[in-house]
């Protein structure tokens, strides 16, 4: 299981972000079975899972680097209705 804690994400403007966490390690991962991120918002501040597109798979960066293994990124869409 991938944990990714933040302070926050701070949102001023209102609408969709793309988010993409790279330089991870795993091979396969539930995110490419389905998984959605959970996030934690501040209208109601408990965790759900959220989150649009979610794409997991290699990462370019590792080619860009010759890294001599490969990175994966998991990369998702989240809209935020409030600022």
């Amino acid at each position: 299981m991938f944990k990714l804690y933040t302070d926050r994400v701070k949102c001023n403007v209102p609408g969709k972000y793309i988010f993409r966490i790279v330089n991870m390690n795993k091979q396969k991962s539930l995110y490419q079975r389905g998984l959605r991120p959970y996030v934690r918002t501040k209208e109601n501040y408990v965790w759900v899972q959220a989150g649009k597109n979610v794409r997991y798979g290699v990462s370019k960066l590792g080619e860009e680097y010759e890294l001599t293994r490969k990175m994966y990124s998991l990369k998702f869409e989240y809209t935020f209705n409030t600022a």
